[in-house]
C-alpha cells in the first residue's frame, strides 16, 4: 500500500496520506506523539481524493487537531493524487 510524504501539522501532529490500490481507496493517517491516532477513510470509500481532502477537517475536529489551511489542504490533496500514481 502507497503512503505519502508525512504532514505535519504541529509538533506532535502528523498526517500520512495513504492509496489502496487494491480497494482503490484513499484515507489519511492521523499520528499524535509519534502513535497512530486515527484514520479518516477508515468507514468511508473514498474513490477520489477530493473526497477525502473536503470532509478532512470535520475528521480534525472530532480528533481534537487543528483545522488545515487552504495552502495544507491543497498540499494533501496533491500528495494524495501523487501515491495513487
Amino acid at each position: 500500500m502507497p503512503f505519502g510524504r508525512a504532514m505535519p501539522i504541529d509538533d506532535a501532529v502528523k498526517l500520512v496520506p495513504v492509496y489502496d490500490p487494491a480497494l482503490r481507496t484513499f484515507s489519511v493517517q492521523l499520528w499524535k506523539s509519534g502513535a497512530p491516532a486515527g484514520i479518516h477513510g477508515l468507514i468511508e470509500d473514498f474513490t477520489d481524493a477530493n473526497k477525502a481532502v473536503e470532509s478532512i477537517n470535520a475528521f480534525l475536529q472530532t480528533a481534537q487537531v487543528r483545522e488545515l489551511t487552504n495552502q495544507e489542504l491543497s498540499d494533501l490533496g496533491q500528495e494524495l493524487v501523487l501515491i495513487k500514481g
